[in-house]
């Protein structure tokens, strides 16, 4: 998972941006707790012939018969919305109730994700707090989450500024840790607890009471950012008014910045809930206040769903520790494409196997839950193949997006609070990447771009709708709430229609950052006939055969028979180029679109058929999922374009490369795949042009940001 993030954090953060945290004032401390005072377990010595042992019976070595106390657990539940029941009580309830903790510390092992047996218990600890926080939120979980614990392990109170205006590569830790707290979307992070079933509403609710964080559906700001209070959310969402949501767009917690927290006068720190600004009147005190308590009046725990939330932060990394990874047994070969005596290697694979194949005899946390929590917890280890980075900046089309995830959800017969318990995981797990759980969840508040969380948080509604629709309306219901959003805040004009319309709305959504939005929206009408006929074909394959977009060339895109193009870092590319030319952008772009598709091109016509040699021309790489020939690629397929090599390079650094004599081409690597790669005639040819590849050469806006392709021979 961290490298997942490594990844993300790369295609949000330009270079320029980089440069800036040289300029970052000095971080200031808090009074943070001790890192000692987190106590971590004796590590465990496995046997000289552990390597020999099953999975169960090395599980169960290191387990050493001990059960899981599910009375323990269920009293966490429970308790953990509760004001008195702090972190301290919290963390050592979790080490009693749940004896899989103890595996992370294996004497002399590894860890796959890098570190030591210490540090990955810490993110183990991190996640569940994590956890802990997001469930009170409302109470003190947003101070615990953006700034800590002090040495008596209670919430720190945020300091007594204001959330800094400055881009966040120039923010210090500290102003990071309030912009968070103040602009965060505390509503929708509780709401997505909700959607996941850890929270429900209590049997009797009083009519007409004011809904407070949270009570707002979990796209709400998504649909409402803009509107005047009272204003109703988009279809989507359904109904709902500012006055019952206490939202008011991309505004910070509540809608208010924050300013100092003061204990009562018993000396005890109150519930760490919004505060409002000095000028606030008497009528927003008092709604505040009855919004804060009807965080505790409205809302209860799910026991079963909440114990199996902590179960599996408890369980979910164990398989890390290298030593644990399990040697697939005879009687469950092959399991997901790994022989008998594989051991496998990838840390989720390997927690799959054991719960699928051992999960009762092995883990006794898992053992002690209902089949359908069982269940649900297994499917968060399921290969989804889901590329969260993909949907929010709309870089793929809906079959590699979201098709594996909806055969999943299908197989599973999965409910959207079921794809909701998924993301709640995806967050804590998330948040404890740094092993400093005592500082509050510092991946996200103090490293990750707070935007790009927004985005992810604000898709999650979206998705948990792929239980119901097809993966092509999730997607295009995703393009037209963006488009929707920016042109209600004045950014753009009205949504698109029409057949260009996907083609715009993924190109807008790519740009990411309202200037360059604004730049492509324009310099979409100044393209050729020709490179907006490319993109709009191109861009609004979907890579499923029975699907189109509403909002699409229908006709046409359904009579070519071939795959969909996805350009892998398309979005990095256009908002490094985007930046300065923005038509350049755009056409080169469509270049590398008719590079690809001259690679995979349509099937040629009987008119055309008759002309062709009688020879099959053969190809090099076989299809994977194919026992035979090679078959050709159509409707329900998507190839994949990587772009590595062009992502960083504006036009200007193109052109002068150009002039030295550098040549561009998209070169096709297998049935599936493809590549940009750069070539100059002075230099040693790239091994996939030696050995023969397939190539289509892109002329990219070396004059007068004009670009086109032609074949080459090789």
């Amino acid at each position: 998972m961290p490298g997942v993030v490594s990844r993300l954090l790369g295609w949000f953060i330009r270079d320029d941006d980089e440069k800036l945290k040289s300029k970052t004032p000095p971080k200031l401390s808090f009074d943070w707790a001790e890192d000692s005072s987190l106590e971590v377990p004796a590590p465990t010595r496995l046997p000289l012939n552990f390597r020999t042992l099953s999975p169960v019976q090395l599980l169960q070595h290191v387990n050493s018969g001990r059960a899981a106390d599910f009375e323990k657990a269920r009293s966490i539940a429970a308790k953990i919305r509760d004001p008195n029941y702090t972190l301290r009580q919290y963390h050592d309830d979790l080490v009693v109730a749940f004896p899989e903790m103890t595996f992370y510390m294996i004497e002399g092992s590894s860890i796959s994700s890098g570190g030591t047996p210490a540090e990955e218990y810490k993110r183990t600890i991190g996640a569940a707090f994590a956890f802990y926080w997001l469930m009170r939120i409302g109470i003190d979980g947003e101070c615990g989450f953006c700034f800590g614990v002090d040495a008596d392990w209670r919430p720190i109170m945020p300091p007594n500024q204001n959330a800094s205006s400055k881009p966040f590569p120039q923010l210090s830790e500290t102003e990071r840790r309030i912009a968070f707290y103040v602009r965060a979307p505390w509503d929708m992070l509780h709401q997505l607890m909700v959607d996941s079933g850890c929270l429900k509403k209590k049997p009797k609710v009083r009519k007409n009471s004011l809904m407070g964080v949270g009570v707002v559906g979990v796209g709400r700001r998504f649909s409402n950012a803009g509107k005047s209070p009272g204003a109703a959310s988009g279809p989507l969402f359904g109904g709902g008014s500012e006055e019952h949501t206490g939202h008011t767009g991309h505004t910070g917690h509540m809608g208010r910045e924050s300013s100092a927290r003061k204990p009562n006068s018993g000396g005890e720190p109150p519930p760490c809930t919004p505060a409002l600004p000095e000028d606030a009147n008497e009528r927003e005190r008092k709604r505040a206040a009855r919004r804060q308590q009807d965080v505790l009046e409205r809302w209860e725990v799910d026991i079963e769903r909440t114990v199996a939330m902590l179960v599996l932060t408890a369980i979910h990394d164990i398989m890390k520790v290298e030593h644990l990874l399990p040697t697939v047994d005879a009687e469950h070969a092959p399991h997901n494409g790994y022989c008998a005596g594989d051991t496998i290697q990838d840390h989720d694979a390997a927690l799959a196997y054991v719960l699928e194949a051992h999960g009762t005899e092995a883990l006794p946390s898992f053992a002690g839950l209902a089949e359908s929590e069982q269940k649900l917890i297994r499917f968060t280890q399921s290969r989804i193949a889901f590329n969260h980075g993909w949907l929010v900046q709309a870089e793929a089309p809906p079959g590699a997006l979201l098709s594996r995830f909806k055969e999943v959800i299908l197989a599973e017969g999965l409910h959207a609070a079921d794809i909701a318990f998924y993301f709640v995981h995806w967050i804590t797990d998330l948040s404890g990447a740094v092993p400093t759980p005592l500082r509050g969840s510092e991946k996200f508040v103090v490293q990750f771009p707070h935007f790009v969380l927004d985005s992810f948080i604000e898709s999650f509604p979206l998705i948990h709708t792929l239980a119901d629709r097809t993966e092509t309306q999730v997607l295009e219901s995703y393009l037209t709430e963006r488009w929707k959003q920016l042109s209600e805040s004045g950014v753009l004009g009205p949504t698109p229609t029409g057949e260009e319309a996907i083609a715009q709305m993924r190109l807008v959504v790519q740009a990411q950052n309202q200037a360059e939005q604004q730049a492509v929206a324009k310099a979409w009408g100044q393209l050729s006939a020709d490179d907006r006929r490319t993109l709009s074909l191109e861009m609004a394959a979907t890579g499923i055969a029975t699907q189109a977009y509403t909002a699409s060339p229908a006709t046409e895109a359904r009579a070519l028979d071939v795959p969909a193009v996805l350009i892998y870092y398309s979005p990095a590319f256009l908002r490094t180029v985007a930046k300065h030319e923005p038509l350049c952008a755009l056409q080169m772009l469509a270049a590398i679109y008719r590079g690809a598709r001259a690679l995979w091109p349509p099937a040629p016509t009987d008119a055309e058929a008759s002309a062709l040699p009688t020879a099959p021309l053969p190809l090099k790489v076989a299809d994977p999922s194919s026992t035979g020939a090679p078959r050709r690629l159509g409707r329900s397929d998507t190839v994949v374009v990587r772009i590595d090599q062009l992502k960083d390079l504006d036009a200007h650094k193109l052109r002068i490369a150009h002039e030295a004599g550098d040549r561009w081409y998209v070169c096709k690597r297998s049935t599936f795949d493809a590549v940009v790669i750069r070539h100059n005639e002075l230099e040693k040819m790239p091994v996939e042009m030696a050995n023969g590849a397939e190539v289509r050469e892109v002329f990219i806006c070396a004059e007068e940001t004009t670009a086109v392709d032609k074949a080459v021979e090789c």
